[in-house]
């Protein structure tokens, strides 16, 4: 995780393997799970 300078949170990165719609619907939610959940870290 990589401490970010504008925010106390850390980012986390993802890495995401897939194609086609179940690919593109997990990143989606990867994409919108800050907004959705309180999480310790950003994605």
């Amino acid at each position: 995780m990589q401490q970010s300078p504008s925010t106390s949170r850390p980012q986390l990165g993802i890495g995401l393997i897939g194609t086609g719609f179940m690919g593109r619907a997990h990143a989606l939610a990867f994409g919108s799970a800050n907004a959705a959940l309180e999480l310790p870290a950003r994605i």
